[in-house]
């Protein structure tokens, strides 16, 4: 029994480090402090869409820097969320499997 449960240790050892291996090439690229802001762009992003006079700060700080349309922007932080949450989702399946 105590060589089954090391060796279950070991196994969900390696499933955490291939998870945490997994998320950080997904994340890849972007800092940690624009990351933390990934669920406020989302937020705000589908809330635009539901409704155009929603209050929208932060996207609004991006579009005043960078002249770029509000409409792609949002459309592009929903289906970058979008993405994200399926392999997000898939990583932690395979964790948990």
């Amino acid at each position: 029994l105590q060589i089954a449960e090391k060796e279950a240790g070991e196994l969900a050892e390696q499933k955490e480090k291939q998870f945490l291996a997994e998320v950080a090439q997904i994340k890849a690229g972007y800092s940690e402090d624009e990351i933390k802001s990934w669920d406020k762009q989302e937020v705000e992003a589908r809330a635009w869409f539901a409704d155009n006079s929603a209050p929208t700060p932060l996207l609004d700080g991006i579009v005043s820097q960078t002249s770029e349309d509000k409409t792609v922007l949002a459309d592009g932080i929903i289906q970058k969320a979008d993405l994200f949450a399926a392999a997000f989702g898939a990583a932690l399946g395979r964790k948990r499997a």
